[in-house]
């Protein structure tokens, strides 16, 4: 990631009441569900991405396979409540679409939440 886009993925969040916001969605039976995430602010933003884009000792997790973490993907917070599910934005559209997917299972299906970053700010705000 180039930094340009940290600064710019940060002006959007700076919109953000704090580093903790509820998201509402509806579920398979219809139920609305609020889930509170972390949005880790931007002096964590590197150290948010271990487990995700690299180990612990620094080898990458990056794969070009269906269910590998992809290289555009990038960590911006983590679901409080479930078990730490990422959230996290794909850099290679300008309009970082928000996603979010199950940890722990051996891989990666992103679960597209919002079309924009800006489109999160305005929903959780």
């Amino acid at each position: 990631m180039i930094k340009p886009d940290i600064e710019r993925i940060y002006k959007i969040l700076k919109e953000l009441p704090g580093t903790s916001v509820k998201v509402e969605f509806e579920d398979e039976m219809g139920e609305i569900l609020s889930t509170p995430y972390y949005i880790y602010l931007k002096s964590e933003f590197l150290d948010g991405q271990l487990g995700y884009r690299e180990d612990l000792e620094a080898n990458s997790l990056i794969g070009n396979q269906e269910g590998d973490w992809q290289e555009n993907w990038f960590v911006i917070g983590y679901d409080e409540e479930i078990g730490g599910d990422p959230l996290f934005i794909d850099i290679a559209n300008e309009d970082y679409p928000v996603f979010t997917a199950e940890h722990g299972i051996g891989e990666w299906d992103g679960l597209e939440m919002y079309d924009s970053l800006k489109e999160f700010v305005e929903d959780v705000t």
